[in-house]
């Protein structure tokens, strides 16, 4: 690496330490936050960097001395959650020294809270926090979404369920940061491992089970759909450390559909309800003036006060 390269690596933090960065100070040490320029998004593996500091120590080109070998251990929760799964990760090193970051993923937006404690060499451990704010993934529309991290296959036996028929439905987790592996290890969340909403494209049908862990890291369930159509899957979990997380997947179910959810039935119920889960349908716009007209559905758990799905059509 030439002289030039190794100042420019060098600068760039000092620089943007120089803007109105996030920082907390705790005796004679500095954290500043750096998050991504466009915000932080659910459902999106984020990139979340910070920069360790000694403010006794000057530095002749960033003007205080990058703290190396730290050891920063980060912690990411949701407090108005607590129960919610907590992602912890040591923070890795980055090209600059004192520079660290982290790559966690939000199931869904909401006010976050960030603790850093910080091992300086030589030094007593020290803890620092900073909230963080996640935007919903629908707020993402007019940018290019970065991927997950996790995703989620569903297979069924029979390949495609029929109605009023048992069927062994297999779901399985993987990492895309580990070369797509499967994930085997999971927290408890609310007394279970995965929590599985299973709801019908019109809402007409919906249930909350709970899949049985395999040794291999499968999850399995002998469902019977009552009614054929277009189902989704939401599967509320937590892998090991990696905080709570909820994927989905599509499943098609044959046979009679039976009666459907109507929006254009006023006199309808807007919220259904099974056990403590319950699903609300938005207030669509006039359809004599918008035939088409979007609404808004959403799936909420009165026990969590979580919502696993909000979507338009």
């Amino acid at each position: 690496m030439t002289l030039l390269k190794s100042l420019v690596l060098v600068l760039i933090p000092a620089t943007l330490c120089a803007a109105d960065l996030p920082k907390q100070t705790v005796g004679h040490y500095q954290i500043t936050l750096r998050l991504p320029p466009d915000g932080l998004y659910a459902r999106e593996e984020a990139q979340i960097e910070f920069r360790i500091e000694d403010t006794a120590r000057s530095d002749p080109l960033t003007g205080f001395a990058p703290v190396i070998r730290a050891s920063p251990d980060a912690m990411i929760d949701m407090p108005e959650m607590p129960a919610m799964a907590k992602f912890s990760e040591t923070a890795h090193a980055e090209g600059v020294p004192g520079d660290y970051g982290i790559h966690p993923t939000f199931a869904h937006g909401g006010a976050y809270r960030l603790r850093i404690i910080t091992h300086p060499p030589g030094g007593d451990a020290f803890p620092v926090e900073f909230p963080l704010t996640v935007l919903d993934a629908e707020q993402a529309s007019k940018r290019k979404p970065q991927p997950p991290r996790y995703t989620m296959d569903v297979s069924a036996q029979p390949r495609k369920p029929k109605a009023g028929e048992p069927a062994e439905l297999r779901l399985t987790v993987r990492d895309r940061d580990n070369g797509n592996a499967v994930v085997t290890s999971f927290e408890t969340v609310h007394e279970a491992l995965l929590h599985l909403v299973v709801v019908r494209r019109d809402l007409s049908r919906f249930a909350h089970e709970h899949p049985a862990l395999d040794p291999d890291g499968t999850f399995h369930l002998t469902y019977t759909f009552t009614a054929g159509g277009e189902y989704r899957l939401f599967a509320d979990l937590a892998p090991k450390g990696a905080g709570g997380q909820i994927l989905a997947a599509k499943l098609s179910v044959a046979g009679p559909e039976g009666a459907g959810f109507d929006i254009r039935n006023t006199d309808a119920p807007r919220t259904r309800q099974a056990g403590d889960c319950s699903v609300n349908m938005g207030e669509p716009p006039c359809p004599r003036v918008r035939p088409s007209a979007s609404f808004s559905r959403s799936i909420r758990s009165a026990a969590w006060n979580r919502t696993w799905a909000r979507w338009v059509t």
